[in-house]
Parts: C-alpha cells; sequence; structure tokens
C-alpha cells in the first residue's frame, strides 16, 4: 500500500519532512492491543520518543483502527504538536487530564 512504502526508511515523504538542521521530533504512539503493526512494539521508532497508550491509561482497550478518534491518542498528540512538545511519555496520573484535552476537539 502506498502509505507503507511512504513510511520505509529513506522513501521521499520522510526525508522531505526533515526540514531543519537536526531533523524533525517524532513522538510514535502506539498501543499494546493493536492486531494490524505485530508485534505491537514494532511501532517504536529509532530516537523517537515513544508512547505506548497503556503507560499513560493503564485501563485504556484501544485497538489499531480507533487510534486517530480516541480521546487519550488526541490529546497525546495534541501535546506532542504543542509549542514545548512532549519529551517524555505523560505519567498515568495524567490519564484522565491527557483524555479530558483530547476530547474536546
Amino acid at each position: 500500500p502506498p502509505a507503507c512504502r511512504q513510511l520505509v526508511p529513506g522513501s521521499d515523504l520522510l526525508d522531505a519532512l526533515d526540514e531543519s538542521a537536526d531533523g524533525p521530533v517524532w513522538t510514535s504512539l502506539w498501543t499494546a492491543q493493536d492486531q494490524t503493526v505485530t508485534p505491537p512494539d514494532s511501532a517504536r521508532i529509532d530516537g523517537a520518543l515513544d508512547v505506548e497508550v497503556q503507560s499513560v491509561c493503564p485501563d485504556a482497550q484501544i485497538a489499531h483502527g480507533q487510534l486517530p478518534r480516541d480521546p487519550l491518542v488526541i490529546g497525546l498528540v495534541q501535546r506532542a504538536l504543542a509549542v514545548a512538545p512532549l519529551t517524555t511519555a505523560p505519567a498515568s496520573g495524567q490519564c484522565a487530564a491527557v483524555r479530558a484535552e483530547g476530547a474536546t476537539r
């Protein structure tokens, strides 16, 4: 599929994203319940901030197809794109706050 070819290291799409001297700041959000990307932790990216959604909200029941619309994931994406982006995964004590941020979108 085109999306898979676009995400291969060295693809034209990924190379075009590297516009700064240090390259982009990457964040990988993934779910332990993924049955599309297997094994689920293969969604980790070397050098990126890798966030398993269950590390933020242990009760999160999120499958691959639910990632784009889940309030927790939306909240994490908003934080990753913020002026002061994520540098570490939010602690599980922030679960409710991150979900609430994502629910407002």
